[in-house]
């Protein structure tokens, strides 16, 4: 038969199970981390080019963070990263650069390649940090014999 005590235990063992089934229900994330290898593709396909290139690639992220080797997503569904097969130029959203990335001529913003070189050295030296993005440009040119794939 079953007494008061064993009542006791079956309730308190079944609300256990409950709560550590809904806890687990809510612990997975409503939406997939976003989709940072469609990303880093898109990257090196404009890296690829034999010409100069610029594309404007729209995020399905809340952040982004650019390095030299990889490009990494933040969204409600968690983190996601990839690596990049070329090596990028990370622009800061203020500075020269970022003209650059706009679209501006490399030679209305620099007076000299060697202005140009430095920009490029320091934007790759920057620490990395997460910025708030709808927009991701990618920009690959060639101007007075140096290549580079801009991304910010």
């Amino acid at each position: 038969m079953l007494d008061a005590a064993d009542a006791l235990a079956t309730w308190v063992a079944l609300t256990l199970v409950g709560t550590t089934m809904l806890a687990a229900a809510l612990a997975i994330p409503a939406a997939p981390p976003p989709d940072a290898t469609a990303v880093a593709a898109t990257v090196d396909r404009v890296a690829a080019s034999n010409y100069d290139a610029s594309v404007p690639l729209h995020l399905d992220a809340e952040a982004v963070r650019v390095t030299p080797q990889s490009i990494g997503l933040r969204g409600p569904g968690g983190r996601a990263s990839a690596a990049l097969v070329a090596r990028v130029v990370p622009v800061p959203p203020d500075g020269p650069l970022a003209a650059v990335l706009a679209g501006r001529d490399p030679a209305l913003v620099f007076d000299a390649s060697i202005g140009f070189v430095r920009a490029v050295a320091a934007a790759r030296a920057r620490a990395t940090v997460w910025r708030a993005a709808e927009t991701l440009r990618i920009r690959h040119l060639t101007w007075r014999g140096i290549d580079v794939v801009l991304v910010g």
